[in-house]
């Protein structure tokens, strides 16, 4: 998967999450659409892996947690939490519904799920650009 933001030099910027699966390109969803909440902002630029949430909380386990190389599941680098950072479906329109997390429509999160459901460990690696 491959979430090209709209201004790569804005870690607050929407953007587009591109998904590919066994089955080749399955489409371009909006990404982080309603904003950010306070200042918070996107992780950095980088490559991750999705994998499975490992607790429930507001989201539940198996949610698509954003991991760093070498980090614990959901904790994309130092300075944040383990399970904490997600991909996860966008709250209302017009409502800042993401704490540095990646937020779609309800189709783009069904097919990240499909994804992750084919993939071995369910480990699905992300390029933020």
């Amino acid at each position: 998967m491959v979430l090209e933001r709209d201004r790569p030099d804005d870690r607050r910027s929407s953007g587009t999450l591109h998904v590919y699966g066994r089955e080749g390109y399955l489409g371009a969803f909006r990404a982080n659409e309603n904003g950010f909440i306070g200042s918070s902002r996107g992780v950095p630029p980088g490559r991750y892996a999705l994998q499975p949430k490992r607790t429930s909380g507001r989201w539940p386990a198996q949610t698509p947690a954003i991991t760093g190389p070498g980090m614990p599941v959901g904790k994309p680098g130092p300075g944040y939490k383990a399970d904490a950072i997600l991909l996860h479906p966008a709250g209302p329109r017009g409502q800042p519904d993401s704490l540095s997390c990646i937020t779609v429509d309800g189709e783009g999160f069904k097919r990240v799920m499909h994804v992750m459901h084919q993939a071995p460990d369910s480990t699905v690696p992300l390029l933020v650009i």
